[in-house]
């Protein structure tokens, strides 16, 4: 039971989180090369007092730099809305709105904001950059903080979203990744809360909205940190807020978020509805710990009546949580007998309506796409795998890697030497042991050079038909497919000769003809290697009407061959987009029982049935077989992801548009099989 609850963590938090964090407090770049960053015009354009020293991260909604001001003398973080938001009036008031908000804000418990602009098209922010790391980087390392420790984090995070409060300003999306801790020379940590991205006014004492940007019906923020009013889409206020500090204080002492589904829509249905477990023994062991639990549930009472009013009282309680007196809403051993009651406080049947309630709004948003956008647009991106190869007829040369190369290479040269002053059947041994030794180690150019001495040796058809094929192995090997091609061209032609000599008679025999005939074994690997070549070069035409020879021959040493030929036919008709040809070839080796070494063989198989099906408009039969190619399992990581991806699409173009949501993703399930 513990280990599923994990597995729904993990599974709410990359899709609360979908968005995508940002590492504010890491100090380190991505790597990405200047020349190729595509934001560094913009970057440089900002101001001439900006020193960029290298990119921090990237978001859902922006990315972000860590520059020096030249001025002041200080390192600032240069946040940048994303490209495709910028043209977005939505997104961009409320990039802008993030810098309006903070920027009249003036607390050492939240971040600083100098300036905010656009250029080059480009919108920006700089604010001051935070060295320490994130609530998050802490729980992750450290799983849970000690009672003492967190109180006062807890009572700074208070002070701090209670200054924003006070001017107007709801976060609306508190959670660890937002709460970055830094530490001075002595040690002594400070809180700083960070991303008003998604903030919201206040309504004005008049009763006149401040900011009409947000209203009631949007759903803004993480699902494991929402308060029921706002994963409803109801109108919230500053007791959201407060709701939402609780379930994070929560998390840093329990060590795991209070409310989890399987996933993000089913956390929120399960913020207005289930309980959160009470602290086990090892958190409430001390009174401290045990008073921290009573404002912690006080705050994540369901109806917001029931809350705390506002953040100030919150701080004034931890402050005094360590000390022997009493607080101004009671006696603690009063609350913390009650701690049921305050959970409680929304009726069963306030919960349950609210739940169905939340559930229509989910649905609704998805449906229309009003919220969700984000999410809708991931699942409904097909795949890498729409064009990229599943099946291969003949593998890339790979090199075996040894410690003695260079010991074994003096030696063979001292041998070949040795046999240059000899017949030509020595030197021919010679030689084609150092192409053997060469190819081997995936030395291309020296085993090249090697079979250009044995071309001009009096060796007969077969043995040239054999070079000019390992030629066209090492051309593979060094990428230069044209040149591979050419070879493999040439061997074929003599193997058409040697056939040739075989039956008298027939001047012009036909590639057919010579797959049947007594070289034929021998054929096949150039032949397939051709088909190779030709599809590294994006010739999926030319590497089909190569690869269907094989096919038409008629004769299989080894019938395990064939299945693996006629997927890699069917393959490049899918990936030709001749989708209804590929469909018929893959349904039959689906139901064949001939099998291949591969071990992702069947999977495979399902994997392109279903990508040919939604390419053909028929997501339903596609769901089904992807499905059953998830529950074969395989070997591929990266394909068992992309067939999950496409599964679950399949689920929304078929109409199951909650199951896409819903349905667990079963990656986790057939990884080990």
């Amino acid at each position: 039971m513990e280990q599923d609850l994990e597995q729904d963590l993990v599974s709410t938090r990359q899709q609360a989180e979908s968005h995508g964090d940002i590492a504010w407090a890491d100090d380190s770049s991505d790597g990405l090369p200047a020349v190729k960053d595509p934001f560094w015009a913009a970057l440089t354009s900002i101001s001439d007092r900006l020193q960029i020293l290298g990119r921090i991260g990237k978001g859902g909604m922006s990315v972000v730099y860590k520059a020096m001001h030249l001025s002041m003398k200080k390192p600032v973080a240069v946040k940048l809305l994303l490209p495709h938001l910028t043209s977005d009036p939505k997104s961009l008031k409320r990039f802008q709105l993030e810098a309006q908000a903070t920027a009249n804000l003036n607390h050492p418990n939240i971040v600083r904001i100098y300036d905010c602009g656009m250029t080059e098209d480009q919108a920006f922010i700089i604010m001051d950059f935070i060295e320490g790391e994130s609530l998050e980087q802490i729980l992750d390392r450290e799983t849970k903080l000690m009672p003492e420790r967190a109180l006062e984090l807890f009572t700074q995070l208070c002070e701090g979203i209670n200054h924003a409060h006070e001017h107007g300003i709801i976060h609306r999306d508190l959670k660890p990744s937002n709460v970055m801790i830094t530490s001075d020379a002595s040690g002594v940590e400070s809180v700083k809360v960070v991303d008003f991205g998604i903030a919201k006014l206040l309504v004005d004492d008049d009763g006149g909205t401040k900011q009409s940007l947000t209203q009631t019906g949007d759903v803004f923020g993480s699902p494991l940190y929402m308060s029921p009013e706002q994963c409803a889409g109801e109108k919230i206020d500053k007791r959201s807020d407060i709701y939402s500090t609780g379930c994070l204080m929560y998390e840093v002492l329990a060590g795991r978020p209070p409310i989890v589904g399987k996933n993000f829509i089913d956390t929120m249905q399960k913020h207005a509805s289930d309980l959160p477990r009470p602290f086990v023994n090892d958190v409430t062991g001390s009174k401290l710990a045990k008073r921290l639990e009573a404002i912690i549930f006080t705050c994540m009472a369901k109806e917001p009546s029931a809350r705390y009013q506002d953040m100030k009282t919150i701080a004034n309680d931890l402050k005094i949580a360590a000390t022997t007196g009493g607080t101004e809403v009671g006696d603690w051993k009063d609350r913390e007998k009650s701690l049921s009651q305050i959970i409680k406080k929304a009726s069963k049947k306030t919960r349950v309506i609210r739940a169905v309630a939340l559930s229509t709004v989910a649905v609704g948003l998805i449906v229309g796409g009003l919220v969700l956008q984000s999410a809708v647009a991931e699942i409904t991106k097909p795949s890498d795998y729409q064009n990229k190869q599943l099946f291969e007829l003949i593998a890339m040369p790979k090199a075996t890697v040894f410690t003695n190369y260079e010991a074994q290479k003096q030696q063979l040269m001292i041998a070949v030497d040795r046999n240059e002053a000899s017949d030509d059947r020595l030197r021919e041994e010679g030689l084609e042991t150092a192409v053997q030794m060469y190819t081997s180690y995936g030395k291309w150019k020296e085993a090249l050079s090697e079979y250009d001495k044995l071309l001009q040796l009096p060796v007969g058809l077969e043995k040239m038909a054999d070079y000019h094929a390992g030629m066209g192995i090492c051309c593979l090997g060094l990428g230069d497919y044209a040149a591979a091609k050419s070879q493999f061209q040439q061997s074929i032609t003599y193997y058409l000769k040697l056939q040739n000599g075989y039956q008298r008679g027939d001047e012009h025999p036909t590639t057919q003809s010579l797959l049947s005939g007594l070289y034929g074994v021998k054929a096949r690997q150039p032949i397939s290697y051709l088909a190779l070549a030709e599809e590294k070069q994006g010739r999926l035409r030319e590497a089909f009407a190569a690869a269907r020879v094989l096919l038409v021959s008629g004769r299989h040493d080894d019938e395990s061959e064939r299945p693996a030929e006629e997927a890699y036919v069917a393959d490049l008709n899918r990936r030709m987009q001749n989708y209804s040809d590929a469909l018929i070839l893959f349904q039959k080796l689906n139901a064949s029982a001939n099998v291949v070494p591969d071990r992702d063989y069947r999977t495979k198989l399902n994997f392109a049935i279903g990508l040919c099906l939604l390419a053909t408009n028929d997501p339903a039969r596609a769901a089904l077989s992807l499905h059953e190619g998830l529950q074969a399992g395989g070997t591929d990581q990266e394909m068992l992801l992309a067939m999950d991806h496409e599964y679950h699409r399949a689920l929304w173009e078929s109409g199951e548009k909650l199951d896409a949501f819903l349905k667990p993703h079963t990656i986790n399930l057939v990884a080990a099989k």
